[in-house]
């Protein structure tokens, strides 16, 4: 387990494995349906800090989505689960990434066909990737 003091709550995690139900094993992976720009306006030092964004990530999947933490696997029984081991955790990656361009340059709109329906603007994952450094 990281000993970084952003990581520290996690030594709270307890053992524990999360069966899954039948919906939960239809869905093959978490999709991120929301993605957030913030822009720093007033220019604090201590904008977004990442050990402040990494400590309330550890904080609230300790406390609450424990699952987040965990591997999936098969028990003894032969049952879908989540096993969450604190010697083990699945944690994502946590960077600071700075993109020195427009947040619109990401963004794409295309017409809806539907008939009085708005046009569809969505974030190019793509072009962000290609675009990051």
């Amino acid at each position: 387990m990281a000993d970084a003091p952003s990581f520290e709550y996690l030594r709270q995690v307890r053992s524990q494995d999360i069966v899954l139900g039948t919906l939960d094993l239809s869905e093959f992976g978490i999709l991120i349906d929301g993605l957030y720009f913030y822009k720093n306006e007033r220019h604090p030092t201590d904008f977004m800090s990442l050990n402040l964004l990494t400590r309330s990530f550890c904080r609230i999947a300790v406390d609450h989505y424990p699952i987040l933490l965990g591997r999936p696997t098969v028990n003894s029984a032969g049952k879908g689960v989540i096993r969450v081991d604190p010697d083990n955790l699945c944690l994502p990656d946590f960077a600071d990434i700075n993109v020195d361009h427009p947040a619109e340059m990401f963004f794409e709109t295309l017409p809806d066909k539907a008939q009085d329906s708005s046009d569809v603007v969505f974030f190019n994952t793509r072009k962000f990737y290609q675009t990051s450094g």
